[in-house]
């Protein structure tokens, strides 16, 4: 700006400014630049090789009863069996995500199954803490406690009715 005529001055772009788009845009679009064979292709992403960054396969293993279960924790695997009727739904004794409304009904459901082990240290020191609040909560019990989590979300795979017509 002037500071006599209080004018504003034209600005003229900085010559590296310019070659800095020009490169941005060449690395943009390779696919564009014309070679004496034609233009250049572009290149596809490389394969990954890695298993931790494939999705899993679909599950292969169905569980219609509970005393299967240790050997599958951290598969996913489908639960088949009746959902309890309880403010936790259950099937198969493995804690899930389900309607009230398929309370006592066959249903299937499918994640990944995870355990969690409660010892009788945890529930000492469970009552320990609840002994200083003034309000009550569900008391854990000792034992290998099991949940199914959608692999997708990270939260508990939700049931789904099953049709009459398929088998165990």
């Amino acid at each position: 700006m002037d500071v006599l005529t209080m004018k504003s001055q034209p600005r003229l772009p900085h010559p590296v400014a310019g070659a800095s788009f020009l490169l941005l845009i060449s690395m943009l679009l390779p696919g564009c630049v014309d070679t004496p064979n034609g233009p250049t292709p572009i290149a596809k992403p490389a394969a990954r090789s890695s298993s931790e960054d494939q999705p899993d396969p679909p599950p292969q293993t169905v569980i219609t009863d509970a005393a299967h279960l240790s050997r599958h924790v951290g598969r996913v695997v489908t639960l088949r069996g009746v959902q309890s009727r309880s403010k936790i739904p259950y099937v198969l004794d493995v804690e899930v995500d389900g309607d009230y409304g398929l309370a006592e009904k066959s249903v299937e459901v499918t994640g990944r199954l995870s355990s969690h082990e409660v010892t009788q240290a945890d529930v000492d020191a469970f009552d320990e803490a609840q002994s200083k609040q003034p309000f009550a909560a569900a008391r854990p019990t000792v034992g290998t406690h099991y949940s199914l989590v959608d692999p997708e979300t990270g939260e508990l795979a939700h049931t789904r009715l099953r049709r009459a017509g398929t088998t165990q």
